[in-house]
């Protein structure tokens, strides 16, 4: 899962060049457990197929591509960009919280592991496509208000 996870993690970073304001509310307390016991793994039946594991993984590299078109198409605007992204965030909502879900599954990380490594150059080529963008408008209010939408999920 590393390059799956790495993929998306570098859409968030490249987006985030200022650290976000403090909370002005505490988080909530954690909730109480008995130390004796693991929680129950979720069942069989709440993991993905393999075939929708697959499909999944395919959307997250559409997402990544999607995301560096949204940035390396609009270097001219941070404006634009800014639209672009929030299109793109708008557009992978489903995927995104379906992979927030899944998220430390250690079957599903070994099995995005392997689809990503076998697709690591496009991968890698879209990923590319954000540093510039972000570099130029990465301090841009609307760009980071965009990328806050990627955070908050």
């Amino acid at each position: 899962m590393r390059l799956y996870a790495a993929s998306l993690i570098a859409v968030a970073a490249l987006g985030c060049s200022k650290p976000k304001p403090a909370a002005t509310t505490p988080p909530p307390a954690a909730p109480v457990t008995d130390a004796t016991t693991d929680p129950a793994p979720p069942p069989p039946s709440a993991l993905p197929t393999d075939a929708e594991l697959e499909a999944m993984f395919e959307q997250t590299i559409v997402f990544v591509e999607d995301m560096g078109n949204a940035v390396g198409d609009n270097l001219a605007s941070c404006a634009a960009m800014a639209t672009a992204i929030s299109a793109a965030i708008d557009k992978h909502q489903p995927l995104l919280a379906k992979a927030k879900q899944l998220e430390g599954n250690q079957e599903v990380d070994a099995k995005a592991d392997a689809y990503m490594d076998a697709r690591k150059d496009r991968v890698e080529a879209a990923t590319k496509k954000l540093q510039p963008g972000m570099e130029k408008c990465g301090g841009d209010p609307a760009v980071q208000a965009a990328m806050a939408k990627f955070d908050t999920m």
